[in-house]
């Protein structure tokens, strides 16, 4: 048995590697659940480390009114004893395939679902139930690899890999179930998600449209309220107290709403104490507990196994740590064969559309490939001066915050600082900005002048569909490098997207006049929000509109524009044309 863990908790993350096992504890029937885990219980007491997962179909060992499908052929218990923590024991090839996820449920069944849900609520039957699908996909090669390239894509504060022998579990998971640190006690549930925005200004629309949503508020309290119950069963008179409410927290495709609940445990208590009277965890049940799970297992066809049950360790003084198994993937090594698990929480007021789109949303990092990159800024420095310089700040911030790096505006001001004391003239300088907060600053000597009637062409393929990639200037140039190559004797190469609507440059923006006026395409089309562009939409310069490639060959002059070289006046060559020598 291999079990790794990458739990942060807010913290800098250390890998925690648990192999070797001197014993391992198994239950696979619901009899065998409580005398397996006091196993587990009394290695502890021996002075002994413990990891591993329960399945969220043992909740009826702890109390039979919480009932769930039969017990698939994994395991409900699985944990390892060991003596302490192994030094790093990772080895992963580069090597992995996975093919194309598919759902279980159709969409058809999961409106039908979502609106048997809100009979049973009609009916008082339950307030909130957490409905969940499940997507399968086939994979090839090292799964330890994927976990890597998932715990990179997510980011996530609770992430474990487990080797159990058939069963492999990779859990990228946001969502703490409990920490326990001598007899203080500490859960954070998640309720509430809404997708990502592709730049900085979406993004924040949809983080506060998130933040005000009195149905994610809702879903929330009541699994905040539901929790509070489940730890007055082992907490001390008095101590339970909810430290935040409603905190938002970015993951790279959502946002998601948590909030913190904390207690003293009672004279006695243990972490086996705890799991009884907390699992499974309120957010993944919905409330009330008991006669919400049973219309879970009326609704959904085929158990949970380890997605929605917990993972985590015990250390010989008693203290715990547990997450709540979401975004998590359980791998069958015989038949190679991936199972997912998506879900969210219904309530009265959900709309089948908008949850089917939310469980979507959380299951999108499953095939995002996450390049290393670094932001990057480029600069006209003349004669000490930056021009556009707090444009280009507020850009670089903007997108750090939006990816998660490490942000430090004196650091990059001290950087630019420094570069133009030691340079005088005119210089195109290059900013680059990783994510723990490292700065290059290069520069090369620049001459704005440049000979007249710059040629560029239309690239010869649309852009992809905007992303994040489209709205925040990083080092991943890909799609711009193919589409306006080094070799290429044109200026440069005038984008378009899939609805046939002009974008921009690869390395400026557009700006075209048209009946005397000057035009510049809008965001929403697809483009970098360029510093000297936003300067002139202020300054009244130029307007936006949605152009067509007619209209830009129509055009009465078409510019090149950018920070660094300004307004460059180019001439269009045909379609089907490049530029010539």
């Amino acid at each position: 048995m291999l079990v790794r863990f990458d739990f942060s908790d807010g913290e800098g993350t250390t890998p925690r590697y648990f192999t070797n096992a001197e014993q391992e504890v198994t239950a696979y029937q619901l009899p065998e659940v409580l005398p397996a885990l006091q196993k587990v219980q009394d290695a502890v007491h021996k002075g002994k480390w413990a990891a591993g997962y329960l399945a969220y179909e043992a909740a009826p060992a702890f109390d039979a009114a919480m009932q769930t499908q039969r017990p698939g052929a994994m395991p409900l218990v699985h944990f390892g004893i060991f003596d302490h923590p192994a030094q790093d024991v990772w080895e992963a090839s580069d090597s992995v395939a996975v093919g194309q996820w598919q759902s279980s449920t159709s969409h058809a069944q999961y409106i039908e679902d979502i609106g048997r849900i809100k009979e049973a609520i009609f009916e008082g039957l339950t307030y909130q139930v957490n409905y969940t699908m499940r997507l399968h996909a086939a994979l090839s090669g090292d799964d330890r690899y994927y976990y890597l390239r998932l715990l990179k894509n997510q980011r996530a504060p609770y992430c474990a890999y487990v080797d159990a022998g058939r069963y492999h579990i990779l859990s990228v998971s946001p969502e703490l179930f409990f920490r326990i640190e001598g007899s203080r006690i500490i859960t954070r549930p998640m309720k509430g998600t809404i997708r990502r925005g592709r730049f900085w200004q979406e993004d924040q629309a949809l983080r506060m449209q998130l933040a005000e949503s009195k149905k994610d508020q809702a879903e929330n309290v009541m699994i905040v309220d539901l929790l509070r119950n489940d730890l007055g069963r082992v907490a001390g008179v008095g101590s339970v107290q909810v430290e935040e409410l409603f905190c938002l927290e970015p993951y790279p495709t959502v946002w998601q709403m948590t909030s913190t609940v904390t207690a003293m445990l009672s004279p006695g208590i243990t972490w086996l104490d705890v799991l009884s009277a907390l699992f499974p965890c309120g957010s993944v049940t919905g409330a009330p507990k008991s006669s919400t799970m049973r219309l879970i297992r009326d609704l959904e066809p085929k158990p949970r196994g380890v997605y929605c049950g917990t993972i985590g360790y015990i250390d010989p003084s008693g203290n715990a740590l547990f997450n709540v198994p979401i975004r998590t993937i359980t791998l069958d090594v015989a038949t190679h064969r991936m199972e997912f698990g998506s879900g969210g929480g219904i309530t009265w007021d959900s709309r089948g559309e908008s949850e089917y789109d939310e469980v979507k949303a959380k299951a999108e990092f499953l095939d995002v490939v996450m390049p290393d990159f670094s932001l990057i800024e480029t600069l006209r420095l003349q004669d000490g001066t930056y021009a556009l310089r707090s444009y280009h700040m507020q850009r670089l911030q903007q997108s750090a915050q939006f990816f998660g790096f490490v942000w430090s505006a004196d650091s990059v001001a001290e950087s630019l600082d420094n570069f133009a004391r030691d340079h005088e003239g005119q210089w195109r300088v290059r900013l680059q900005y990783s994510r723990g907060g490292q700065l290059i600053v290069e520069g090369t000597p620049f001459n704005k002048a440049m000979p007249t009637n710059r040629k560029v062409a239309w690239a010869r393929d649309p852009m992809p569909d905007a992303d994040a990639w489209t709205f925040n200037k990083t080092t991943w140039r890909t799609r711009y490098s193919e589409r306006h190559l080094a070799s290429s004797n044109c200026f440069d190469h005038l984008l378009w997207n899939r609805q046939g609507e002009v974008t921009e440059f690869t390395q400026g923006n557009l700006v075209v006049v048209l009946n005397g006026r000057l035009w510049t395409p809008p965001l929403f089309v697809g483009i970098l929000p360029g510093t000297f562009r936003q300067w002139l939409l202020e300054h009244h310069a130029i307007c936006e509109r949605v152009l067509t490639k007619d209209e830009v060959q129509q055009a009465e002059q078409i510019w090149f524009i950018n920070s660094v070289r300004g307004w460059v006046p180019v001439s269009l060559v045909g379609e089907n044309e490049e530029c010539g020598c």
